[in-house]
């Protein structure tokens, strides 16, 4: 007859590695690589979008920096009389 046991025991009674393991890493062990290319691939997407926010906010400050010495420019320019 056999005997009913909990899943986190060998049947002679020791207590298996798995029940010690959390399961959101039961979750992701051996999910085929896409798991493992997810936490490869979202560490660079967030590193590529705060670099591409960083070069837009330094490209639109050198843009205002630009705009404003050409501004000065023209007003420092004083036209010949004659």
């Amino acid at each position: 007859m056999n005997q009913l046991r909990r899943h986190d025991e060998h049947a002679d009674g020791r207590p298996s590695r798995l029940a010690a393991v959390p399961l959101p890493a039961l979750v992701l062990a051996h999910q085929g690589g896409w798991d493992e290319a997810l936490m490869v691939a979202t560490p660079l997407a967030l590193i590529g979008l705060l670099l591409w926010v960083a070069n837009r906010r330094v490209n639109a400050q050198l843009q205002a920096a630009q705009a404003a010495q050409a501004d000065t420019d023209d007003t420092s320019v004083v036209p010949p009389e004659g």
